[in-house]
């Protein structure tokens, strides 16, 4: 009853990170449709691939080369909304061999760092993308300007933390955590999990 009570838990709270940005990324296919065919296949692919995603197991782990393909996927589709305003800086040469990580668990800080830190910039701005370790831990950290004038866990990226911190509670309990907030001029998500549960 506890086991099943807990993937429930966790369905759910894969289900409420369904991408955010679907309705903009159909109109951007409906406007590439007429007058860049290939471009639009391909944005209509990347969305199918990360539409997929999200019907994957709530508590599958999944190879960390995956995980960062869905991000690439992701802002793919960003970049073709918008343009030179999105940068992305990527730091994840350093991957230790057969690391896992759990379904969605990079791809919604990578969303959260574009829909609030570069997307409401007039000059938009660079996302980095790091990733490390060590003996007993993976890391990944995103990294955004702050949003002016806003905190960035207000509203929809609160939630969004706060979902993927109640996942890595029933996956890892203590052993793995999500921390965020403000340091200097840009908002920096980063997340931890024990290794030897993600090889």
């Amino acid at each position: 009853r506890a086991t099943a009570t807990a993937e429930a838990r966790l369905a759910v709270l894969q289900a409420r990170m369904q991408p955010h940005f679907l309705f903009n990324t159909l109109n951007t296919i409906a406007a590439l449709a007429g007058t860049d065919p290939a471009r639009a296949e391909q944005a209509t692919e990347a969305l199918a691939t990360l539409l997929r995603a999200t019907l994957g197991a709530p508590d599958a782990l999944v190879p960390l080369e995956d995980e960062l393909e869905l991000c690439r996927r992701y802002l793919d589709i960003e970049s073709l909304r918008l343009g030179e305003r999105l940068k992305v800086c990527w730091r994840v040469d350093d991957k230790p061999p057969g690391a896992q990580v759990p379904l969605l668990a990079v791809q919604p800080l990578v969303e959260n760092a574009v829909r609030h830190g570069i997307e409401p910039r007039a000059g938009g701005g660079t996302v980095h993308i790091t990733l490390g370790h060590d003996a007993r831990r993976l890391w990944l950290e995103v990294d955004n300007p702050s949003p002016a004038g806003a905190t960035a866990a207000a509203g929809g990226a609160r939630m969004a933390l706060d979902n993927l911190r109640e996942r890595l509670v029933v996956l890892y309990g203590p052993q793995a955590a999500l921390r965020a907030g403000t340091h200097g001029q840009r908002y920096v998500a980063r997340l931890e999990v024990p290794l030897e549960r993600a090889r």
